[in-house]
């Protein structure tokens, strides 16, 4: 089966258009005149949308798993591109690696130094215990040597 060429595939664009604008311009002529459905009410597309919504949502969705085929003329559209892609992806390999290991290079650099403030506060945090551990020392060792020297008095 040979592919549809560009001027048909125009053709059934044009086509499909035309059946829309028929399509509209119909229900449009229905809803302006209620003498084609007499017994209708006022508002029955909606009463019709509003029966579809509820039967819609008591069938089961539609199957993942079904094989999906395309119509020949969508097909002949894609084809181009999904050709284009699949050549371009055999020399992306290259830059998508080095891409990665460049970003891995930057996460490692940020996590570095995200490591070294992290260091940083600790050290500094036990750097002030340190310091009132050590004037807590120096006060227990002056208030002993106080108590010794009124004990020898």
């Amino acid at each position: 089966m040979d592919l549809p060429s560009t001027r048909e595939l125009e053709l059934e664009t044009l086509l499909r258009e035309k059946d829309a604008q028929l399509a509209e311009v119909t229900v449009c002529s229905l809803l302006a005149s209620p003498l084609h459905f007499p017994t209708a009410k006022p508002f029955f597309l909606q009463d019709e949308i509003i029966a579809l919504r509820q039967y819609l949502s008591q069938q089961p969705g539609p199957s993942t798993t079904d094989a999906v085929t395309l119509p020949p003329a969508l097909l002949s559209l894609l084809l181009p591109h999904i050709n284009s892609a699949t050549t371009s992806t055999t020399t992306t390999p290259s830059t998508v690696t080095a891409a990665l290991t460049q970003r891995a290079h930057l996460l490692q650099e940020e996590n570095d130094e995200l490591y070294e403030l992290l260091k940083s506060s600790e050290t500094g945090k036990l750097r002030d215990e340190v310091r009132g551990l050590r004037r807590t020392v120096g006060n227990l060792q002056g208030a002993l040597e106080g108590m010794f020297i009124q004990d020898t008095q």
